[in-house]
């Protein structure tokens, strides 16, 4: 574990222990790692839900036509593309199989592709000496990334929407700074989301969790979708990667860190005389990395002999969350033959080899971002000494039942946190915290149903107490139903608190709220020749919009005139005329019939 004495640090006396309060990334010189050994039961949620096929997305698209009009090849129709980009399968049998994904195209992936350029992407972060790295790799860079990249926001020059990993990470840790699962820390930001950095800043106190009820309230419209993951050992699932990465994604990687072993990029590339990563000699340093691209043409003379052989070209480009005086401003190269169970490169046959990652498989994780907003809410307010002797469920059931037929259970507040309360001072604290559980709610009226909270504590002394339970709905922020006869005190016990309708009972509020408006709508002319005659189509695209609920469809207008409509961010016109020219407007319709303002136009001559 890396040494702490590099900071200057103030001693808070806290029952007993000691806490150390730091700045935000001091230290540049003290390295924490944190991903812990990989165990039986942590390998197989990891392997749960695995990518099933890969689509082109609107970015991807561009990427490969611009790649394929340099070779001389027509470009890929706009139809291609898919807002859901990543089709997953889940279960233990699932077969991960993405033979069937329409990957490579004709052989046409970009030569390179580096996502840390582009706007979603944040600055290199430095975890300093915490062992938090699985909290910065999946909700400081991919989570970051992920939602900028669905929204179109700046993470570059404005953080708009840079996430907190201290909010994970505090959550995971179990009151120790011992490191975390990767399934933790994509388990609390799928059901609890996260603030942003601003609103809750790193620092290596990590034993606090964040105590503003408005950061719990606002984070769950930040959820991200499930942990997925796909397998990077071979030629093949290396390309699937790339695929993923050439959409615009960036992907986390486990390895061991410490036993990795460098060399420099060879002189073919600008990248010359950067550190690569050739092999990995052992299973020291657990570590969680973002890939967030690479290069084709990156060479790395793995067996020495001063030429370039079959095996050595190409490498990810990698980011870590050690600040940006660590090797190349905070990335690295890793050779794509460092990922091999066997290496292709001939002459190289180490006594110890062991591939770049860290689970079975030799798999990389993943999650994706869809504009979410919760149809209900769960508010509680709770204080235990003892957060990990606690325990929070909801459930619910038909208006005339009294008992829960149905039980969501969340990630956070169940037994986590190792012996200290909510704020991680030797006190007891009270702490307000909202709750998704819109999955509980399946009635077209809400005084259809019934709504409990299941509170335990599980052992002897130190009580829980339960003051409020409220259901709330988010979208006219009213409470719809809460438990009376509280407080109550819960203590080696559990107890089943029924929330009742609120007098007058107000319906969850109807969607008013229309789509953004779509933005970028630009096209080309595509021609096919059958015959003697050739057969014309202009291709349009755009930027997706997004909405409180989600968008059902677009409506594409002609010189002012509804032409047709689509569900994709893209549409084909083939019934245009030469000698005309032609202005495309677009707009979003949601489930509930509201339609956002017109687009602005795009005109092309026929």
């Amino acid at each position: 574990m890396a040494k702490r004495n590099a900071f200057k640090v103030k001693p808070i006396l806290l029952a007993g222990s000691a806490l150390f309060s730091v700045s935000l990334y001091a230290g540049e010189g003290a390295k924490g790692v944190g991903l812990r050994s990989l165990t039986k039961d942590e390998d197989q949620k990891l392997s749960k839900t695995k990518i099933k096929k890969i689509h082109l997305n609107k970015l991807g698209l561009a990427r490969i036509n611009a790649t394929r009009e340099e070779h001389g090849l027509d470009p890929l129709p706009a139809g291609m593309v898919k807002v859901q980009d990543i089709e997953t399968e889940s279960g233990v049998g699932a077969s991960g199989d993405t033979s069937g994904a329409s990957l490579g195209y004709g052989g046409t992936l970009p030569a390179q592709v580096d996502n840390s350029t582009l706007a979603a992407f944040p600055k290199i972060g430095n975890q300093s000496s915490q062992n938090s790295c699985a909290a910065w790799a999946s909700t400081y860079y991919l989570m970051s990334h992920e939602t900028c990249l669905t929204l179109g926001c700046d993470n570059k020059n404005y953080s708009q929407k840079v996430f907190s990993p201290k909010w994970t990470y505090n959550m995971i840790n179990n009151g120790a700074d011992n490191g975390a699962y990767f399934s933790d820390a994509f388990s609390m930001i799928n059901k609890h989301g996260a603030p942003t950095l601003a609103e809750f800043p790193y620092d290596l106190n990590y034993l606090a969790w964040d105590m503003n009820s408005s950061h719990w309230k606002s984070a769950v419209k930040a959820k991200m979708a499930a942990l997925t993951t796909t397998p990077i050992a071979t030629d093949t699932d290396m390309a699937n990667v790339k695929q993923i990465l050439t959409n615009g994604h960036v992907v986390v990687l486990g390895t061991y860190i410490s036993s990795w072993q460098f060399k420099t990029v060879g002189s073919t590339t600008p990248y010359a005389g950067q550190a690569v990563a050739y092999f990995m000699n052992g299973t020291s340093g657990g570590h969680a990395l973002t890939i967030v691209g690479y290069d084709d043409n990156i060479w790395t003379d793995i067996n020495g002999n001063g030429g370039i052989d079959s095996g050595e070209l190409g490498a990810f480009k990698i980011a870590n969350s050690w600040g940006s005086s660590w090797k190349n401003g905070g990335y690295v190269w890793a050779a794509y033959d460092a990922f091999r169970a066997t290496s292709a490169v001939p002459g190289f046959a180490p006594s110890v080899r062991y591939p770049l990652g860290y689970n079975s498989g030799n798999k990389v994780l993943m999650s994706t971002y869809s504009a979410y907003t919760p149809k209900l809410l769960a508010k509680v307010t709770v204080s235990h000494l003892k957060r990990s002797q606690m325990s929070l469920m909801f459930g619910s059931s038909s208006s005339t039942a009294t008992t829960p037929s149905t039980y969501y259970t969340p990630f956070a507040l169940y037994n986590k946190g190792g012996s200290l309360p909510f704020d991680g001072q030797g006190y007891v604290a009270e702490g307000t915290f909202y709750f998704d559980i819109s999955g509980l709610y399946t009635s077209t009226s809400i005084d259809q149903q019934r709504f409990y909270l299941k509170a335990a504590d599980n052992t002897s002394y130190d009580a829980l107490t339960v003051t409020s339970f409220q259901v709330i709905d988010p979208t006219s922020d009213t409470i719809v139903m809460e438990s009376g006869n509280l407080p109550v005190s819960i203590d080696a016990s559990n107890s089943v608190l029924a929330a009742t309708l609120v007098s007058p009972s107000p319906a969850p509020a109807a969607d008013t709220i229309a789509p953004t408006i779509p933005t970028g709508v630009a096209g080309y002319l595509s021609s096919r020749k059958s015959g003697r005659r050739y057969y014309y189509t202009v291709k349009l695209s755009w930027n997706a919009s997004t909405d409180n609920v989600g968008v059902a469809k677009y409506i594409v207008y002609r010189n002012g005139v509804k032409l047709g409509e689509s569900t994709l961010a893209a549409f084909s016109d083939t019934t245009t005329q030469s000698g005309s020219t032609y202005n495309y407007q677009v707009n979003a319709v949601d489930a509930a019939g509201n339609q956002s303002a017109l687009s602005a136009g795009f005109t092309l001559a026929r």
